[in-house]
């Protein structure tokens, strides 16, 4: 309603407007041209007139010449003053009259001009002899044409008043006045018809509209409608009815689109919830291989957010690699969108994130395809196995160790009975060859080497089912500085221990952990000849499983750290195998043993290292409970038989291996004993 007015207004001033902008210019221009006219006009046509006037007056005076009296003043004052008589009884118009003015006299002044104007009259046109003079005397200003007469030695002229001259000026103006006032009258009628006939119409049809926004039920847009107008009345009228109808059957479409919607909310709902409680990642992409949807897992595994992987290519945002060599490993997406099929991913695939966290997953793309068959995009369903993987990597290990250990138990029991048989021989020798020092020293040689075969022996027995540790609560701290301190004396190694004051005691045997820490604090000795650093460090863990194959339950952590050139990363699978070594004199088994010893505590052992950032050990062991006062020693280990106190006893001897009971007979035998 405002605009409709408000274009009214506008139309009303701008006829205003265009009006001044006509009439205004055209009377001013008119004014201006017609003064000039006539200011041009009268000037030729007083000066005509003056001239008309000085004819007869020269034919007079040329008479008097011809006839030779041209000297005679009284004849010359006569012609003179007839001449004024004709000059004083000429009239032009209502207000024009002959003038003739001498210097300091008036001749002729047919107005009742004071001496001072006739003064200044004379002054302005003794500057120019002859021409056309604007002056003011009296309350007049007249316009005069003149000429300076030598026979009168004054200045003659035709007067008239500006008033009279410039009476069709002011006659014009007037009607220009009129014309204007019958324009704009004009003008206001042209825009009350406007009015009525256009733009009332349109703000009837503007109220209807609104009216009809509103919502209220119009049957009829009132008023008279004129022309086209009346057509456009009848047009927006079919127009709203049809609108009516449609609002009706869209509002009857919205109220299923209603429900729709509040199916297809629940449905996105369930879905949502679906997908939070999938504890697998799912990427959904378009046909393009363009990400649409992640849940939280798999936000969580690639280190994108829904918001910032939408729109990327899948492979920007789901990167894998084979894990065995870090080369670029083929999207499944691509694969699933070229054949139409699902797609499982190799058993080698790592995932690397956006932060750079490397993980082993298994993962399947499956195509999404709507009712017709045809690929909409797939879904890609993957989790992470790096535990689990790393879980069968351990008891993999550990089953191997067994079956190792198993083996090496076997050879060790039976290499055990022979080594025994041989160094009784010996001893038996030695005894008999007494002072005779080229027998007794090969002899003492083939003991030495017999005593070193026994400490294999053992090593392998402890590997072995053999050497089930002695368990008792223990402080670990104290084993762990005596242990590093007898390795590392008199090296160029230094060492630095940070035990907490609270450090539980451990469930352990002293002499098995002790020979653990041995063994690695000497392996980071030997990785490190020109001098370095060692850092011991142990913690308390509460309520946790620190290792895939560990119980869960309270534990200690012990971390050996050293700065050594690190173990290469080809070998790394290889460092817990028994008989791998990278040392020329070594057995290959100190590590194994380490395994061995700290699985048969019920804990585990584990480590990290860089080439050239060095290497650190982890072990974990059970803590002790309260109460705790370990494995008591058996019979067989607290009984210290010495047989060599006694004499004549009978012994009796117990040995598959008969030659085992055999060398133990004779030994017996020989010192004084019966069996």
């Amino acid at each position: 309603m405002i605009r409709i007015v408000s274009i009214r207004s506008i139309f009303f001033l701008a006829l205003a407007i265009l009006v001044a902008a006509v009439a205004v210019p055209l009377y001013k221009d008119s004014s201006i041209l017609l003064h000039d006219l006539i200011m041009d006009l009268g000037s030729d046509l007083l000066q005509a007139k003056l001239e008309g006037l000085f004819s007869p007056i020269e034919q007079r005076y040329r008479r008097l010449e011809r006839i030779g009296l041209s000297d005679s003043a009284m004849h010359l004052n006569e012609a003179r003053e007839i001449s004024l008589k004709e000059l004083a009884a000429y009239k032009y118009k209502r207000t024009g009259r002959i003038f003739v003015i001498g210097k300091g006299e008036a001749r002729l002044v047919p107005y009742q001009w004071t001496p001072v104007e006739r003064g200044r009259l004379w002054s302005q046109l003794e500057r120019i002899p002859q021409g056309v003079a604007r002056f003011k005397a009296g309350h007049q200003e007249y316009l005069a044409a003149y000429r300076y007469y030598p026979r009168w030695k004054a200045y003659v002229g035709l007067a008239i008043t500006s008033s009279e001259l410039f009476e069709p000026l002011a006659a014009l103006q007037h009607y220009s006045l009129l014309v204007t006032a019958a324009v704009i009258l004009v003008g206001l009628v042209i825009v009350v018809l406007l009015h009525y006939l256009f733009i009332h119409p349109i703000i009837l049809l503007a109220s209807y509209a609104d009216r009809v926004a509103a919502g209220e039920e119009v049957a009829d847009i009132p008023g008279f409608f004129y022309m086209e107008l009346a057509t456009l009345k009848e047009r927006i009228a079919q127009m709203v009815r049809a609108l009516v109808e449609r609002m009706e059957k869209l509002q009857a479409r919205e109220e299923e689109l209603r429900g729709a919607y509040e199916l297809l909310s629940e449905e996105k709902e369930r879905l949502a919830v679906t997908l939070r409680s999938i504890g697998d990642g799912v990427v959904t992409t378009d046909v393009q291989g363009r990400v649409v949807l992640l849940n939280w897992v798999a936000e969580e595994l690639t280190g994108w957010s829904q918001e910032e992987a939408q729109g990327k290519r899948v492979e920007e945002v789901f990167y894998i690699v084979d894990e065995r060599d870090g080369s670029p490993a083929e999207n499944p997406v691509y694969k699933v969108l070229e054949t139409g099929e699902i797609v499982t991913l190799s058993n080698h695939a790592a995932l690397i994130s956006r932060t750079g966290e490397i993980r082993s997953i298994a993962d399947s793309g499956a195509p999404i395809k709507d009712e017709e068959g045809n690929i909409l995009g797939v879904v890609l369903v993957f989790r992470d196995v790096t535990e689990k993987k790393r879980m069968q990597e351990e008891l993999l290990k550990v089953k191997k160790l067994e079956s190792i250990g198993v083996l090496a138990g076997g050879i060790a029991h039976d290499f055990n009975n022979i080594l025994t048989a041989i160094l009784g021989n010996i001893n038996l020798a030695r005894a008999k060859a007494e002072g005779r020092a080229e027998v007794d020293e090969p002899l003492e040689h083939a003991e030495r080497a017999c005593a070193r075969a026994r400490a294999l022996t053992n090593q392998l027995l402890t590997f072995a089912k053999g050497g089930a540790p002695i368990l008792a609560a223990s402080s670990l701290k104290e084993v762990v500085e005596e242990s590093a301190g007898f390795v590392l004396r008199g090296s160029n190694i230094g060492c630095r221990f940070r035990f907490p004051d609270d450090l539980w005691l451990v469930r352990m045997d002293p002499d098995q952990i002790s020979q653990v820490i041995q063994n690695i604090v000497l392996n980071a000795r030997q990785a490190m000849p020109k001098g370095g650093n060692i850092e011991i460090s142990a913690r308390n863990l509460a309520s946790v499983s620190p290792m895939p194959h560990l119980r869960p339950g309270n534990y200690v952590e012990l971390t050996i750290k050293d700065n050594g050139p690190g173990i290469p990363p080809e070998i790394q699978e290889q460092v817990f195998d028994p008989f791998f070594t990278t040392k020329e004199m070594g057995s290959g088994l100190g590590l194994a043993i380490c395994h061995s010893i700290v699985g048969k505590h019920d804990g585990g052992i584990t480590f990290s290292s860089r080439p050239g950032q060095g290497t650190t050990f982890t072990i974990y062991l059970p803590a002790a409970k309260d109460g705790d006062e370990g494995d008591q020693p058996d019979d067989a280990r607290e009984a210290r038989s010495n047989l060599s106190v006694a004499k004549g006893l009978h012994v009796l001897i117990m040995d598959d291996e008969e030659m085992v009971r055999e060398i133990g007979m004779r030994m017996l035998d020989s010192l004084g004993h019966r069996s």
